[in-house]
């Protein structure tokens, strides 16, 4: 009998050696897992924190509105989409792309942007006279266009000069000419400004700084819709 009992000692000694080394067998098999599974989480959490610290680089805000920098071939663009009602429970989504940064943007504007309703026209006359020699004013008259245009207005485009008007056939319109429609005229100018005559919105500039006037336009006139509707 204590040979019996010496036999289950050993046995249960023997498992147990077995079981602790199985189980330091498996540790150190697991060990370079649990390793690689560490760094792995590691790197996704540093991912993270650089991937926000570089978005916080890349965008931020100007009054409210939320711009992200872009760069499309060597150009760089600051840009900010928004939404906007069309009617029966749908939405539009306007991209809007600025070749100069909003917040640096001080051209003074004077009155409040008010647009009329989805669907009206808009008269955008250019001073072709004095804006040809800018390099920048086909992208401004391009860029207002598509601005109205993309916020679902009818863009009729125009000339103040009548005698221009008629040798082209092209539609004449300043401000008064249209005193019920939206009309924005582009011009020269001693200063680089945006007033409001009315209906009339004339965008002057010196210098050639038409396009930088025209952002301005563009950027006030989304702040001044969100003031309204309390956006």
């Amino acid at each position: 009998m204590p040979r019996k009992a010496r036999g289950s000692r050993k046995a249960r000694e023997s498992r147990k050696n077995s079981f602790t080394d199985k189980l330091n067998f498996d540790y150190k098999r697991n060990k370079e897992m649990y390793i690689v599974i560490g760094v792995m989480v590691l790197l996704i959490i540093l991912f993270a924190a650089f991937y926000n610290i570089f978005q916080s680089f890349s965008s931020f805000e100007y009054n409210g509105l939320k711009f992200t920098r872009e760069k499309i071939g060597s150009t760089l663009f600051y840009h900010h989409s928004y939404f906007y009602d069309v009617g029966q429970g749908k939405t539009n989504q306007y991209n809007l792309y600025l070749r100069y940064d909003p917040r640096k943007n001080n051209v003074p504007i004077e009155g409040e942007i008010t647009f009329p309703s989805q669907g009206s026209k808009v008269y955008i006359s250019v001073n072709t006279s004095e804006l040809v020699k800018c390099n920048e004013s086909i992208l401004a008259a391009a860029g207002i266009a598509d601005f109205i245009a993309g916020n679902l207005f009818k863009v009729v485009g125009a000339v103040p000069d009548r005698a221009e008007a008629n040798s082209n056939n092209l539609t004449y319109a300043t401000c008064g000419t249209y005193p019920l429609a939206m009309t924005i005229l582009l011009t020269g100018g001693n200063e680089t400004k945006v007033t409001k005559t009315g209906k009339c919105y004339i965008i002057s500039s010196s210098n050639c700084e038409i396009l930088k006037a025209v952002e301005k336009f563009e950027v006030q006139s989304i702040l001044d819709a969100r003031e309204r509707t309390g956006v």
